[in-house]
């Protein structure tokens, strides 16, 4: 492309980029992914595969780090479900390994209100405040 007028300069490129676009993708579409990622990589131009949902979720590397995290007990679910988890660890105890369903509206609140360091007078006075709400 470097030979053709369009796209020899950084001007032409700019002024031609959607042609550029279009052959590079026609290009592209002559070889497997595979191969392209090998010869970038062996010209150390950074480049990764973009992947259906499907296919990232494969990725043995979810495993390995320990992200996908299994939850039992979800309402509704005979059988516990994998989830993705965060692609970091937060906690001092290391990555889950077993997630908890969600609560219902409401389920957890006293216990969040609790480890924000509201008294039990406060939370009465904050949960019959919301009484009907």
């Amino acid at each position: 492309m470097l030979d053709d007028p369009l796209y020899a300069t950084h001007d032409a490129r700019r002024d031609n980029v959607v042609s550029a676009r279009v052959h590079i993708a026609e290009q592209m579409l002559k070889r497997p992914t595979e191969e392209w990622l090998r010869l970038f990589k062996t010209e150390s131009i950074p480049v990764q595969a973009v992947r259906s949902l499907a296919e990232a979720v494969a990725d043995p590397q979810l495993e390995h780090r320990g992200i996908k995290v299994r939850a039992e007990g979800v309402v509704g679910l005979e059988q516990p479900i994998t989830l993705i988890g965060a692609p970091f660890v937060t906690n001092e105890d290391g990555p889950m390994t077993t997630a908890r369903p969600p609560g219902k509206v409401g389920e957890h609140t006293v216990e969040i209100l609790t480890e924000m360091g509201y008294s039990p007078a406060d939370i009465d006075q904050i949960l019959s405040s919301h009484a009907g709400s």
